[in-house]
């Protein structure tokens, strides 16, 4: 005889910031929360990055869901901030330490720490207001940009530390067109352009043109959670902004 299974879960709406989406997820299970944690304690970047895009999909109800490796950087983050809420609480045990030296001199150090809690509901978005995937060449051509998915960090993982062009490498890798005038010459996955091609073309630009590019990957989106707490000790009102998967699990 099979025991029961349980599949009354509880039914929440996510918006998906980059598409500016609802959509509907479901708790992730005992199970998937271990694989969670698990992952976020891994030195295997890959290995984390399959667990973290398995959970996502795992937990998204919708028919017509996109493709879990298309989904931003910034997408994830925030979907999963948002399960770890929904799944376990939004509150997170850290260990607070009191930013206000001069009041602990001559103090052990152990004065200057104490319990705090993270509420994973105060979450924002920083840039997703500013953020654009097209970024102007000059007045007749612009590029359009891959949105940064997790795909990028695999991609990192191929290039040589080493490569004086790195960033080149890079930047080739993350466009997906380019567009003058009339004519768009799609570039991603494209066989009649290589990565050589396209550093070619990266290193004709001039400096300002290839800098616009460069800040692309610094107006990236990203999470984070205003953590507030008055030591014990001094009663310094402490404030901190965190950022990272790693306090949030």
């Amino acid at each position: 005889m099979r025991l029961p299974k349980v599949t009354n879960y509880s039914i929440h709406e996510i918006e998906v910031p980059s598409l500016k989406r609802k959509m509907r997820f479901r708790p992730f299970l005992f199970k998937e929360y271990k694989a969670l944690i698990i992952a976020e304690t891994s030195s295997d970047k890959i290995e984390k990055i399959n667990t973290l895009k398995s959970i996502i999909q795992n937990c998204c109800l919708e028919e017509n869901a996109p493709d879990v490796d298309s989904l931003a950087v910034f997408d994830f983050e925030y979907l999963l901030i948002k399960l770890r809420d929904i799944s376990v609480g939004g509150e997170v045990a850290l260990d607070g330490r009191c930013q206000n030296d001069k009041a602990h001199e001559g103090l052990d150090e152990k004065s200057r720490h104490s319990d705090v809690y993270l509420n994973l509901k105060n979450v924002e978005l920083v840039g997703i207001d500013k953020y654009k995937t097209e970024i102007a060449i000059d007045k007749d051509t612009f590029v359009k940009m891959i949105p940064p998915t997790l795909e990028l960090v695999e991609t990192l993982e191929t290039i040589k530390e080493n490569s004086e062009d790195v960033l080149t490498e890079l930047i080739a890798k993350q466009i997906d067109c380019i567009v003058q005038g009339d004519e768009v010459y799609k570039v991603a996955n494209n066989p009649d352009f290589s990565l050589k091609d396209m550093k070619e073309w990266l290193e004709n630009l001039n400096a300002e043109q290839f800098n616009r590019l460069n800040d692309y990957f610094h107006s990236i989106p990203y999470c984070q959670v205003k953590l507030e707490w008055t030591c014990p000790t001094c009663g310094h009102l402490n404030q901190v902004y965190l950022r990272g998967l790693d306090y949030f699990f």
